[in-house]
């Protein structure tokens, strides 16, 4: 029951239309609630989503005994910012929270006991980077050998539901080097930083393969990195599940990081205000005395600001002004002689 509408959809449930076990999942929000999202057990499956500022909504479905895991996700990356879903079944009350981080997960059993909690990793003990304490393999595992270079296809992957986009950063690459995303709806791409629509809503397992070969460095190597992505699904129940009012989404993917400095020279990248309507303050650390280029881009790859000073070693403090800009989001990026730092600006 929701005290607020005024019209019905047809989303009312019963608990007499519930055979097993109705479980209620109410999600309190603070800052930042677009950024939530949240699937149950089956990644696959649907996700929950569209939250606003300061609210409290709640969700039921009608589940068997067992064991569950909630998967709770977070698009931008620092923790669902004070949210706190509460989870109620046949008197049992859990309280579920991503308190840092892009992903997190919490099990809870129904009339079952015994159930474990869920960690991600790499589960095989041949690879480099083995998780002893992993219980499910997340595709991360490499593998090395003593006369092998060092590959990693590692990635991050940043939703933007605005205008339903993800951002995919990735790091290593050489024109010697043989790259292949697999996007987990039959198609791939050879590029190494690809542009590609999704006809769908996913969530979509996107994987990237990464492979030196031995003529490009002693035996070489490969590497595989996987993730899921998706954009929001905006609940609307029914009967049976959840279905979205988004209409597919592209990625875009680039090269360096999300606010991680390939190398140490240019670090802790931060901007006041943000979000903000177009005057910001920008604040960054340089290990060394060298020429700095500001670049900010659009989502669509557009150069649309862009400047350059030389920096002494220490803090340093710059203006940038982006009143001329429409409202949206965009990408700044500061490269110096041996690093880049890239960071997501917010304009109201």
């Amino acid at each position: 029951y929701n005290p607020a509408a005024n019209i019905d959809d047809g989303s009312c449930i019963y608990e007499s239309d519930c055979n097993d076990n109705l479980v209620s999942f109410t999600m309190s929000t603070a800052i930042w609630a677009e950024e939530i999202y949240w699937s149950i057990s089956d990644p696959d499956s649907s996700w929950f989503g569209g939250y606003q500022n300061n609210e409290i909504q709640t969700d039921f479905l009608c589940l068997e005994d067992g064991c569950y895991t909630i998967t709770m996700y977070d698009s931008f990356g620092d923790g669902w910012n004070g949210a706190v879903m509460v989870v109620e079944v046949n008197g049992e009350s859990y309280t579920v929270e991503l308190g840092s981080g892009s992903v997190g997960t919490f099990t809870f059993g129904i009339n079952t006991e015994g159930c474990e909690e869920v960690i991600y990793g790499c589960t095989d003990p041949l690879a480099l980077n083995y998780d002893p304490t992993a219980t499910l393999d997340d595709g991360s595992c490499f593998y090395n050998n003593q006369d092998s270079v060092f590959c990693d296809a590692t990635f991050i992957a940043i939703a933007d539901s605005i205008v339903n986009t993800v951002w995919v950063f990735t790091e290593q690459y050489n024109q010697d080097w043989e790259y292949l995303w697999d996007f987990g709806d039959g198609s791939t791409s050879d590029l190494p930083w690809p542009i590609y629509t999704y006809s769908g809503d996913g969530p979509y397992q996107l994987c990237l393969t990464v492979t030196i070969p031995p003529s490009a460095g002693m035996n070489g190597c490969t590497s595989t990195y996987c993730d899921s992505v998706g954009v929001f699904l905006f609940p609307g129940f029914s009967g049976d599940g959840f279905e979205s009012v988004q209409s597919g989404f592209t990625i875009n993917v680039v090269q360096g990081t999300n606010d991680i400095p390939v190398q140490e020279s240019l670090s802790g990248l931060e901007v006041y205000p943000n979000p903000g309507s177009g005057d910001y303050q920008i604040q960054f650390s340089t290990a060394n005395s060298e020429k700095v280029v500001m670049n900010v881009y659009d989502l669509n790859g557009k150069l649309v600001s862009a400047d350059t000073w030389t920096t002494s070693r220490g803090v340093v403090n710059r203006s940038l002004d982006l009143s001329d800009l429409e409202s949206g989001i965009y990408i700044l990026s500061l490269t110096g002689s041996q690093s880049q730092i890239q960071k997501r600006l917010i304009k109201l």
